[in-house]
């Protein structure tokens, strides 16, 4: 079993998704949105019961399962459009982002996303795009070849301070990733870099058409409406 070394953390990156969500929904203190307040065991929130969320296609049975990882949280939006470019093209902006109870150590938040491009978006600001062919010169210490047999395309994994990464670039240029966040400054085991490899798997095939449209979003727990 390879063992993995963590390499200087993105700090940023909790950060960005947590504003990002908080902004989503337009409540300053997120106080629509428990799952992100971290609440007390005497204010648990309900977990989502749905089997598939984020467009049907991630099993929330198999990330208790391999992952011991339960979600409280969620936001899910979906917005194909045709490219400006005159070409016919779709450009993709594929996201689902979920947070998980306070009390499951060692998560925070599990993150998809699947674009026309290879930017990993959660790695990247405006002023420091990070592509995929970055990543192995990024993070030498831990990025590793991801093969899946059957399917097109290339992967890496890779490990930072901050928790898990695996991207999935498509022979066509689009690219699939998913970023599972730590609490704490945890070292991620192979026993969980594997268990991360087994919820993406299926994602590669599942993730594409459902990104090609049409356009959809959800959100648990629905806001309270002001």
């Amino acid at each position: 079993m390879i063992v993995y070394r963590t390499v200087a953390p993105f700090s940023g990156r909790l950060a960005t998704t947590f504003t990002a969500l908080c902004l989503a929904f337009s409540f300053g203190a997120c106080s629509a949105f428990p799952g992100l307040q971290r609440p007390s065991q005497a204010t648990r929130p309900t977990p989502v019961t749905d089997e598939y969320i984020c467009g049907g296609v991630l099993s929330t049975q198999q990330l208790k399962e391999t992952l011991d990882y339960e979600i409280f949280t969620y936001r899910y939006n979906n917005i194909p459009a045709q490219s400006k470019d005159g070409g016919g093209n779709t450009k993709y902006d594929y996201m689902c982002t979920t947070t998980t109870y306070s009390n499951s150590l060692p998560f925070w938040s599990l993150e998809l996303n699947y674009s026309s491009d290879d930017s990993l978006k959660g790695l990247s600001s405006p002023n420091d795009l990070v592509h995929f062919d970055d990543v192995p010169s990024r993070f030498p210490a831990t990025v590793k070849a991801v093969e899946l047999e059957g399917k097109n395309g290339e992967g890496l994994s890779w490990i930072t301070d901050n928790g898990a990464h695996i991207a999935w670039r498509y022979s066509d240029g689009s690219m699939l990733d998913v970023y599972l966040a730590y609490k704490h400054d945890t070292p991620v085991t192979p026993e969980q870099q594997d268990a991360l490899l087994q919820v993406f798997t299926p994602l590669v095939d599942a993730v594409p058409p459902v990104a090609a449209g049409p356009p959809d979003e959800a959100i648990y727990p629905t806001p309270t409406p002001t």
